[in-house]
């Protein structure tokens, strides 16, 4: 089986995923990691976690910006 079911959302990984099922996946997950992040009681090290998962989605999240600034592919010599 291929499929993956994350809050009700089927993903069908035989088939190309849109950009607009992604998005609106991590956007749901940044919204829940910044309410437990508002929650009282978390641990330093919890707190430092939470907020690098933030970190990680938000820029899943900036991806699609980040390459539309991309004007033309590297160079070899850049890539070196």
């Amino acid at each position: 089986m291929n499929d993956l079911e994350i809050r009700g959302i089927v993903l069908d990984f035989s088939r190309p995923i849109p950009w607009s099922v992604i998005d609106a996946l991590l956007t749901q997950r940044l919204q829940q990691a910044r309410e437990r992040n508002d929650r009282p009681g978390m641990s330093t090290a919890e707190t430092e976690n939470l907020r690098g998962e933030i970190r990680c989605l938000k820029n899943l999240l900036a991806l699609p910006r980040a390459a539309d600034r991309v004007s033309e592919p590297p160079t070899p010599v850049e890539l070196a």
